[in-house]
């Protein structure tokens, strides 16, 4: 961990004044480099003023009021768009959790957990993945889905081929790279390199952010069960 750690560095955006203190240490002792900003507690922050470091990640506390956070979350992907942020709270309603995860959140996190998993929810972020309670994950599928297969929002991703996007619709009906295989009729090995090419090409390292990226833009309600894919199963968080 120390190696991929020292080369870290975190955006800390709080408001509560124990927030900081609390997790600075739990931050420093695992070698990332913090650079905090407060935020005022009464106050949507403007972002043309408060600075925004390029960092590896970025921790922002959720404020009470959703407005405030959303503005807050905005402001860190208009000033670096490639920014990967993980959201801090005492708990996460659904509808807040959904919301946040349609604005490009990649992890959420209450402070109970934060002790414990902190360190290893940052290097996950920062490497390109997702810390979402696998319970969550799974119900925030489950809402977004519409009537129509979940492989209709292949069509959202551009620059495929055709064989692409066939592959990225299994990949998007919760196919193995074996039912891919026997779907498209070709070899399994084939159908792994067409799946590594897909997760190359949308800079992802698994299965569940493709799922992920296409459920961002997905259409609001409707009830069907969905497997999740790229859990990690003793931590209970999907760390794809």
């Amino acid at each position: 961990m120390g190696s991929v750690n020292h080369r870290c560095s975190v955006g800390f955006y709080w408001c509560h004044p124990l927030v900081l203190p609390q997790f600075e240490r739990v931050i420093s002792e695992h070698g990332f480099r913090l650079m905090e900003r407060r935020l005022e507690a009464d106050r949507i922050p403007d972002f043309e003023k408060l600075p925004v470091p390029k960092a590896s990640a970025y921790i922002v506390e959720a404020h009470p009021q959703f407005p405030v956070t959303e503005a807050v979350v905005t402001g860190i992907h208009a000033r670096q768009p490639n920014s990967r942020i993980l959201l801090l709270a005492e708990r996460f309603e659904d509808s807040t959790a959904f919301a946040l995860l349609r604005l490009g959140v990649k992890g959420l996190m209450t402070y109970a957990e934060a002790e414990a998993t902190l360190p290893r929810a940052l290097e996950t972020v920062a490497g390109g993945g997702l810390w979402v309670g696998r319970a969550l994950l799974s119900r925030f599928v489950d809402s977004a889905l519409c009537t129509v297969p979940l492989r209709v929002y292949a069509t959202g991703f551009e620059g495929l081929t055709r064989r692409e996007r066939q592959v990225l619709e299994a990949v998007l009906d919760n196919l193995s790279n074996k039912e891919i295989a026997r779907r498209l009729h070709m070899s399994e090995r084939t159908a792994k390199f067409h799946v590594s090419n897909l997760l190359v090409k949308h800079g992802v390292r698994r299965r569940a952010d493709l799922l992920f990226c296409a459920l961002k833009s997905a259409a609001p309600p409707a009830r069907r069960p969905v497997e999740s894919d790229g859990t990690d199963a003793e931590s209970g968080y999907s760390a794809a």
